[in-house]
């Protein structure tokens, strides 16, 4: 079995009580068909970036499951029969095996004696490339 996760959109037409048999449904048939699933999103309302069928707005649900490759057709068919689902993805989520780890860089401040050392040293530097470039050109 593999994890998937389910995304779609819903007409903003629906109640409250519509959305939440909406997303049973879902759950449900994906449980008919032998899958098990982990979470259901509670829906939210969005803005839509095109409009969908003369709509502006959408609800938004997600749905994360387990369920045997041979039978996300079957699944795919079911949402694509609901009339008020306006569109959808399957994604596969791949687990992560280990957890990230962020390394903060330790903030280093310099002394003002490392400053002025390392002014004098690019002052040197600074005049011992002027005197080639004399050299050079002389």
């Amino acid at each position: 079995m593999k994890n998937y996760e389910l995304t779609y959109l819903v007409s903003p037409d629906l109640t409250d009580s519509e959305l939440e048999d909406l997303n049973g449904k879902v759950a449900n048939f994906i449980r008919e068909k032998d899958g098990s699933v982990s979470a259901v999103s509670t829906p939210s309302k969005i803005k839509l970036g095109y409009k969908i069928g003369k709509k502006e707005d959408a609800f938004m649900a997600s749905c994360y499951f387990s369920a045997e490759q041979s039978r996300l057709a079957e699944i795919k068919t079911f949402i694509e029969s609901q009339t008020d689902v306006l569109r959808h993805i399957i994604v596969i989520k791949k687990k992560i095996k280990e957890p990230i780890i962020r390394i903060e860089r330790p903030k280093v401040s310099i002394s003002t004696e490392a400053k002025i050392e390392e002014s004098k040293e690019s002052e040197e530097i600074n005049k011992k490339i002027d005197e080639k470039i004399d050299e050079i050109l002389n």
